[in-house]
């Protein structure tokens, strides 16, 4: 469609939408007519998967052996011949149709959630409902459920590596009005399914959903494409034509003996010398093959993974190496605190999950984190402050609306005793947000006619912009009651020697398998700052410190 082309107004209008999104009534009539946003596999019947354990050569042979075996009132072996056969064919049947029924359940399981605004309001529906005309809103982190065109946009770069393979953000702008035959990479006023938010928010109205949309395009044509035979079938099939051959050849050499050297009967000689390459099939062959892959499957399952067809067991069992994602696959995708870096101390931090409940200590002694000194207090203060996830009890368990590390480091403030009232006391006046590569996210906020400015990312790329860091006068004693907040305390310059230091601490955490994550700040008069470049707002600032978080791995 050419909704890249049209002006927002009338994308809205043909839509017979509005930025308040559509009412209960449209979105049941619409998901009639449009059905559910979903990409449909092409599935093969059951017949087929069930005849499909047949296809391969040497089965072909056993039943032809089956055949003439009956022919040659040899029933019992014919019997035990088909039986075999049909029990393979079960087998095969049986573990592929119940991995597919898992998988569907996983998927049904998995649904990804969207944010749209419908009659108005803002709510958080499976993504699978959405329909054409709904009105998506789009977060940092987010991923892109139908293809839209947008309405609004503020700084908003997509990920579009899933669809286009383009490794960097694409920058997006609603406002624009691109000619009819601009490729799809290089539409800037649309988003599209399956991609990601990197940098910034905005909102599109959808235009297309399923199998409609441009990845669902992909996947129809991907459908069509004819699936190759593994090497463990084509080597099966291989081994069954040269039998075949084999058995050929040897009838006619059994035949011709029997004819020629002992004059027997041609029809007595072709009974013999047929009955006698039957005798020679390795009729167990295709049922050992397939008892073997059983097996490795079900051991697959008891380790909570789905095989979806028996062959997929060969090709695992001829890998080395299995690269897979880590975040959320193999960890659990609750990231937390462990350690925080500050006035050159270790602090410990209890606690597990998104649960806001834990402890501080130093060296191994309980304290209290907002009275250890103001300098973790800013880091908490700041963990707080720049924040935009959501902390929410549900059903039960503490979830995290949005990026998980925003979340531990919410968490982290929460279990400080800071809360988001916080929030009212230094109100947010700008943000710069976070993209990969930059690699921070910088907020500005207000207080008594003065603006603080807090950074938050990579510890090593903060360092380039600091030039200064909180010093303490004297030596604190962790643990120590008797001694009250820091007062000695001022800031001195960042010298190479500390940089260094402070780079081989990060190394330290980094290598025990914690994400670190760094804090810098500085105190502003000058309004100018709400309007200044990222880069000169991100200068000169003062190094606080940083934190370890850790990933838990998933149970069992």
């Amino acid at each position: 469609m050419d909704w890249h082309s049209k002006p927002i107004d009338d994308v809205l209008k043909e839509l017979s939408s509005s930025p308040q999104g559509l009412s209960a009534e449209e979105i049941k009539e619409r998901i009639k007519r449009y059905g559910y946003n979903e990409i449909v596999e092409k599935k093969e019947s059951r017949i087929k998967m069930f005849l499909r354990q047949f296809s391969n050569f040497l089965v072909y042979i056993l039943l032809i052996a089956t055949v003439i075996s009956f022919l040659l009132g040899e029933v019992v072996d014919a019997v035990t011949i088909m039986a075999i056969v049909v029990l393979m064919g079960i087998m095969g049947f049986a573990q592929e149709y119940k991995a597919e029924k898992e998988v569907e359940a996983l998927k049904r399981m998995l649904s990804p959630k969207a944010k749209v605004i419908r009659e108005g309001e803002l709510t958080e529906i499976n993504a699978r409902e959405i329909v054409p005309g709904d009105v998506i809103k789009l977060d940092e982190g987010d991923r892109v459920p139908a293809d839209a065109r947008l309405i609004e946009s503020i700084n908003l770069e997509i990920d579009e590596s899933p669809l286009t393979g383009e490794s960097l953000p694409v920058e997006k702008k609603a406002e624009e009005v691109l000619p009819l035959d601009t490729p799809v990479a290089d539409r800037k006023n649309m988003v599209f399914m399956g991609t990601y938010v990197a940098r910034g928010e905005g909102k599109a109205v959808v235009v297309s959903t399923g199998m409609n949309t441009e990845v669902g395009k992909i996947a129809a044509k991907l459908g069509e494409i004819r699936r190759e035979r593994t090497p463990l079938e084509r080597e099966l099939d291989r081994f069954g034509k040269k039998m075949g051959f084999v058995f050929l050849v040897l009838m006619v050499f059994i035949f011709l003996i029997e004819v020629i050297a002992k004059s027997e009967n041609i029809l007595n000689a072709l009974l013999l010398s047929v009955a006698l390459a039957v005798a020679a099939v390795p009729e167990g062959l295709p049922a050992i093959a397939t008892i073997i892959l059983a097996i490795g499957a079900r051991r697959m399952a008891e380790r909570r993974a789905i095989v979806r067809r028996l062959s997929t067991i060969e090709a695992l069992g001829s890998c080395n190496v299995i690269c897979s994602d880590k975040t959320g696959t193999i960890t659990s995708g609750e990231m937390v605190v462990k350690k925080i870096y500050v006035d050159d101390k270790d602090i410990e931090v209890s606690g597990s999950g998104f649960e806001p409940k834990g402890k501080f200590f130093c060296d191994s002694r309980e304290i209290d984190p907002l009275k250890f000194s103001n300098t973790l207090k800013l880091m908490l203060l700041a963990s707080l402050l720049y924040n935009d996830a959501n902390l929410a009890l549900d059903r039960g368990r503490w979830v995290i609306k949005g990026p998980p590390t925003e979340g531990a480091l919410l968490v982290l403030a929460k279990k400080a005793g800071i809360n988001e009232e916080v929030k009212v006391k230094y109100p947010r006046v700008r943000v710069i947000p976070f993209d990969r590569f930059r690699k921070r996210k910088t907020t500005i906020h207000s207080y008594e006619g003065k603006y603080i400015v807090f950074t938050v990312g990579a510890p090593e790329i903060l360092l380039e912009n600091c030039t200064t860091k909180v010093m303490i006068k004297g030596k604190k004693v962790c643990g120590d009651e008797s001694v009250q907040p820091y007062v000695n305390e001022e800031e001195r310059k960042l010298t190479p020697s500390d940089k260094i230091k402070l780079l081989r601490k990060i190394e330290m955490y980094a290598s025990k398998g914690l994400r670190t994550i760094g804090f810098a700040y500085k105190l502003v008069e000058d309004s100018k700052i709400l309007d200044s470049d990222p880069e000169d707002v991100e200068r000169d600032m003062t190094f606080l410190g940083f934190v370890g978080m850790w990933d838990p791995p998933r149970p069992g």
